[in-house]
């Protein structure tokens, strides 16, 4: 059974549709990321869970009682912005504080829970520090420590990484996820990058104009995308319009494609993604195995990332593609042929 379970949840501003007839549901102790661009409702949804706006119409549920109609305060909900939101005229400890103080929790046992949170998020010694000295990274630690410190019952992350750069970023989703999951608190965070999500969800739900495109488990959304959405959102777009072959292949620009296992109609109009990481670069036709389709093009842009080559490639029949290639041995330089194998295992039929 779903702790929070949405249903049917309608809101409009100015006559138009932030959220249309949106449901979702989040078990015990997972993770679920809402991922979308700007402007999907994502954190209007945020608000209307937590109590701070009110739905046009549906259901909140939260451990099966219907609490659509509770104040914010009572819902005993922890919600963590994506500008932290701290006091910049107190110290670390007063920031923690904050909500025990809210609960008349007695100055011992606030400070025991303050220095269990500092501990937690990596800050151990911080309690004196004043928050306006403090780096970004750090900043946003004293906000989880803030938001986990009253013991929610649910919490919600709004872009919680959205204003750090990458590498402090990296290091904390590793970091949020693993007190998250160690704590077994049930959360929900929004994003806008498919990196966060796909690095600290347990569930992703991929959003578009205020409706579910996508729920599902981030290697399943990663692997089987429900739609073109979907997959361009992730940054995967090498879509190709094709047509079903009575022996399951697919016929596209760039030749017949062998995706994988289908339920659709010999004759039916469909979409196939070839993933980044399908192609192979191939010097003789006898290097091709089973199955695999020969792909000719020039390279119009080769960019190295360490472990791998990322080359934009100009097809015969006019396609641009992206391919991701391993980065031992260096592919044509700019302007150059190139002939790859594209292999039936990252060629997906999504529609």
């Amino acid at each position: 059974m779903a702790l929070l379970e949405i249903s049917h949840v309608f809101k409009t501003y100015d006559h138009e549709p932030t959220i249309e007839d949106l449901s979702l549901s989040v078990a015990q102790g997972e993770i679920l990321g809402v991922l979308g661009p700007s402007g999907s409702g994502k954190t209007t949804l945020l608000r209307i869970i937590a109590g701070l706006e009110r739905a046009d119409a549906g259901k909140i549920f939260f451990d099966g009682k219907d609490i659509t109609s509770i104040p914010s305060y009572r819902r005993h909900f922890g919600m963590m912005f994506q500008e932290y939101a701290l006091f910049p005229h107190e110290d670390v400890f007063e920031n923690v504080a904050f909500g025990l103080r809210m609960q008349k929790m007695a100055m011992p046992q606030i400070r025991m829970r303050i220095e269990e949170m500092l501990v937690l998020v990596g800050l151990t010694g911080f309690g004196s520090r004043n928050v306006a000295e403090l780096s970004g990274g750090e900043r946003q630690r004293v906000a989880l420590a803030r938001s986990l410190a009253p013991y929610p019952r649910l919490l919600m992350l709004d872009e919680p990484f959205g204003s750090l750069d990458r590498p402090l970023r990296e290091q904390l989703m590793t970091d949020v996820r693993r007190i998250l999951k160690g704590l077994q608190i049930t959360s929900l965070f929004v994003t806008h990058d498919q990196t966060e999500a796909l690095a600290v969800a347990d569930v992703i739900a991929v959003t578009q104009k205020g409706r579910i495109e996508q729920v599902d488990r981030p290697e399943v959304i990663h692997r089987h995308p429900a739609n073109a959405f979907v997959a361009s959102f992730l940054g995967l777009n090498n879509l190709l319009s094709g047509t079903l072959l009575p022996d399951g292949r697919v016929e596209t620009p760039i030749g017949i494609l062998n995706p994988e296992l289908t339920d659709k109609r010999s004759g039916e109009a469909v979409t196939v993604l070839v993933r980044p990481e399908a192609a192979r670069l191939i010097t003789d036709e006898c290097e091709v195995d089973a199955g695999e389709t020969v792909l000719c093009g020039m390279v119009v842009d080769r960019l190295f990332r360490g472990v791998l080559y990322r080359l934009e490639i100009d097809t015969r029949s006019g396609q641009t593609l992206v391919f991701d290639l391993p980065g031992e041995t260096p592919p044509p330089q700019n302007g150059e042929r190139i002939r790859l194998a594209i292999r039936p295992s990252a060629v997906v039929l999504i529609a």
